[in-house]
């Protein structure tokens, strides 16, 4: 049977088939049981017009494939419809009288599928290791990269967020929680990706930009070809945005060309292996091919429609074929039917400690260097100054520029304005332009810096109300002012309706095109990271200062350095500055300020001060009052040794002294609130420090009688736990009024727990400063005025 096909087709060409005599009553009587008209027949087959439909009614000759399209529609063995010319030595039997032994090509169909299959696979192999293998870095962030070295899995969530019913109470996070991190936060819902997929054969994955929807499509095309994802199945990996160039030109129907796009690829893809149009037709059939299409928000607008509709009406009447499309999350979601709608979710812990290992293994020819620079990111993330930084790992594009930064220099800037502002750079022009994306709307009309102006005036507009979740109404207030503001660059729309259009638009495209602002729920939006929303208000105020004067912009704004939550916008906006003097004189005058208005804790620092003037050392003043200030509390030394790194290599006999008292002390005070014998024991030894540093003749009689007063360590718990019940508190007393009155320390255990609490909130404010002030330029009249009286009730008396 197969030496007779190869004849007919010899006889009568590849390209056309018609219908016999009889086909063509078969065919009407078929054609006429659907009740269709041939305008809709020739929907069914992905064809534009009726013409071919109507001469394969008439028998007519239409193209191979189209003929048998239309046979199978019709539910006809196309062999039985087609007028073949008779074969040399081909008897005449009728088919149905064929022996019982005789193979027909039927009942080879399920090996011969198989057959196909592999032939396309191993053609197709080589194609798909090229378009999908390699990552090559358009954003200099990296050298070409094996998709496989460095595939990350992502998690998806089973709907989409910005569909949710919520309202901004819903969103907002408990106040113990801070607004940081609840906003980068993975979902706890989100599954795994490939999991989800073989559940479902059609799915539409949506992402923010860099969120790795493509390279999560490319990598399911490589194991699909390599036979561990549908191995049942070919990858056919289209990128939507080449709208006309799928692999066959469109052409007219009337000389046999197909016009659904996804069949045009389909066709191409098997060209590789030499298929037929039968083969393909079974191929398809059968569900052989899995279908990966990328990028959906990125066609045209006026492609949109007849891209919906072609994937429509190839998954629909190919039903068996598995699908996946991408797209950026937009407020118009196509609505495909059958296709489930996924979003793909942030990077867990978990995810940026794969990437990041993998990202410098790919990087670093040395497997241990790989290892210790991954080791040390990850240690250098957690640091508490680079809390700002965390946020961008959630997103795998933005991570990849940490790894990028680090593996240079070993470490994270610390003027994190010009890290910001290389993220944004990506996802406002870069990432578009890498991947040769052209964007059109009204908001392509403004330049880059009109952008940075437009998001800067939401950002502020939005902070500045301590809003991190804004309703859509909000935004348009501020879009449509904006464009008002710059009509003699931007046309703008003044009918109203027109106008509430456009900031629509310009919504969508923000979203869209670059994922800084994002649809958290239903008209519910926020910044993708509270990281972005700092930055874009401290470049508007440094904007505004250098139209508004810059004295009052910093006075005003250094009223918010008492607001934690302004303290990233603070640094940010004396890191871009090229002078920060006004900004911090403006911020320590506050602060001092600030100070003044709790006596208690003004007086405490007075004497303070009058302790480190007493004391012989080399220091920078400032930094041993910094000492000094959490002498008594948690010892946190980044403040001293920042303003002085000296004190933290060696202290002078008076700074160690002291520094050994206020240990001893918190061990009694252990002591006496928990007994133990080891802490007594502890507790003896550290009192030995008189053995060590030379005390006033005075102060070494008390300090002597002081431990006289102490319980023998004599192995018994029950005397040490009386000891504590009846005397503990009384020899605490006793210890702190030896400290006050021989050392000058100690007060500050006398304080209320709010006093506590403010000079706890002081010395982060003072330690904010530092930050700033390391952070930005500087004059040095100015560093040496500020280096001398931190911690000090200083007044300046010029600006």
């Amino acid at each position: 049977m197969g030496n007779e096909t190869g004849e007919r087709d010899k006889k009568m060409g590849k390209r056309s088939l018609k219908a016999s005599t009889d086909g063509q009553l078969k065919a009407k009587r078929a054609f006429d049981r659907t009740c269709w008209t041939q305008e809709q027949l020739a929907f069914e087959v992905g064809l534009n017009t009726r013409q071919s439909v109507w001469k394969f009614l008439t028998g007519r000759p239409v193209e191979r494939h189209i003929f048998i399209d239309l046979c199978f529609q019709l539910d006809l063995e196309w062999e039985e419809i087609a007028d073949f010319p008779m074969a040399p030595g081909r008897s005449t039997q009728p088919s149905s009288t064929i022996a019982p032994n005789q193979e027909t090509s039927l009942t080879k169909v399920p090996s011969t599928l198989e057959n196909w299959l592999q032939q396309l696979r191993d053609a197709l192999h080589p194609h798909i290791t090229q378009q999908c293998g390699i990552l090559q870095s358009s954003l200099e962030l990296g050298r070409p990269i094996s998709l496989e070295k460095l595939y990350t899995p992502i998690r998806v969530l089973p709907h989409l967020q910005q569909q949710r019913w919520l309202d901004i109470t819903d969103l907002q996070p408990h106040p113990s929680q801070p607004i940081r991190t609840t906003l980068a936060q993975a979902n706890a819902g989100a599954l795994d990706a490939v999991e989800i997929l073989s559940q479902t054969p059609k799915a539409l994955l949506f992402g923010k930009p860099g969120a790795g929807k493509t390279t999560f499509l490319k990598y399911l095309a490589l194991q699909c070809i390599a036979g561990h994802y549908q191995p049942e199945c070919v990858p056919v990996f289209i990128t939507l945005r080449y709208g006309k160039s799928f692999g066959i030109e469109s052409s007219q129907e009337e000389n046999g060309k197909i016009h659904n796009r996804l069949l045009q690829e389909v066709h191409a893809v098997c060209g590789i292996a030499s298929l037929s149009a039968a083969q393909i037709q079974g191929l398809l059939h059968q569900g052989s091919f899995l279908l990966l299409l990328d990028g959906w928000d990125e066609v045209s607008p006026s492609q949109l429609n007849t891209i919906n509709q072609d994937i429509q009406s190839f998954t629909q009447r190919y039903p068996n074929n598995p699908c996946v499309i991408t797209s950026r999350l937009t407020s118009h979601q196509p609505y495909l039917n059958g296709f489930l709608n996924l979003e793909v979710d942030d990077f867990n812990h978990s995810q940026v400690e794969t990437f990041v290992k993998l990202w410098f293994m790919a990087n670093l020819p040395q497997p241990n260097a790989a290892q210790q620079k991954t080791k040390d990111f990850l240690e250098a993330l957690d640091l508490e100054e680079n809390q700002p930084l965390k946020e961008l790992v959630a997103t795998p594009i933005l991570l990849s520029l940490l790894c990028s930064v680090f593996l240079a220099r070993s470490d994270f800037p610390k003027q994190r304005a010009k890290l910001y502002q290389a993220g944004l750079d990506i996802l406002l022009k870069q990432w578009d332009q890498s991947r040769g994306i052209q964007r059109t709307q009204t908001y392509q009309q403004l330049s880059i810096a009109d952008k940075l102006i437009l998001l800067g005036t939401i950002a502020e507009n939005t902070f500045k109300q301590n809003k991190y979740f804004f309703e859509k109404a909000e935004l348009f207030d501020i879009i449509s002012n904006y464009l008002k503001n710059d009509s003699d660059r931007i046309s703008y729309p003044i009918n109203q309706e027109a106008l509430f259009q456009e900031c629509e638009a310009i919504l969508q495209s923000i979203q869209l095109q670059h994922g800084l602002i994002i649809e958290r729920a239903k008209d519910i939006y926020s910044f993708s990271h509270l990281t972005f929303q700092e930055y874009l208000t401290a470049r508007k105020i440094l904007h505004k200062a250098n139209s508004e004067g810059l004295t009052k912009i910093a006075e005003d704004l250094a009223i918010h350095s008492l607001n934690p939550q302004w303290h990233e916008v603070l640094q940010l906006t004396a890191n871009m500055m090229v002078n920060s003097d006004v900004l911090l004189r403006a911020m320590h005058q506050t602060i001092e300020r600030h100070l003044q208005q709790e006596t208690v804790c003004a007086q405490y620092m007075e004497s303070l001060n009058q302790k480190v003037q007493a004391i012989a050392h080399n220091y920078q003043p400032s930094a041993v009052r910094a000492f000094y200030l959490t002498l008594f509390g948690d010892r946190d030394l980044r403040l001293a040794t920042a303003l002085d790194p000296q004190i933290a290599q060696t202290l002078v006999p008076d700074l160690a002294l002291d520094l050994a008292l206020a240990r001893t002390f918190e061990i009694g005070v252990t002591l006496v609130s928990d007994p133990s014998l080891d802490t007594l024991i502890n507790l003896v030894f550290s009192l030995e420090l008189d053995q060590k540093f030379d005390l006033t003749p005075n102060f070494q009689v008390a300090f002597t009688r002081l431990k006289q007063e102490l319980p023998e360590p004599d192995g018994s718990f029950e005397p040490i736990q009386k000891w504590c019940d009846r005397s503990g508190k009384q020899w605490l007393e006793t210890f702190q009024t030896l400290l006050i009155q021989y050392r000058q320390i100690g007060q500050r255990r006398s304080l209320s727990k709010i006093y506590q609490k403010f000079l706890y909130q002081y010395y982060q404010l003072n330690l904010l400063l530092v930050d700033c002030w390391k952070e930005s330029q500087t004059t040095d009249d100015f560093y040496e005025t500020l280096a001398n009286n931190l911690l000090k009730n200083y007044e300046y008396t010029h600006c």
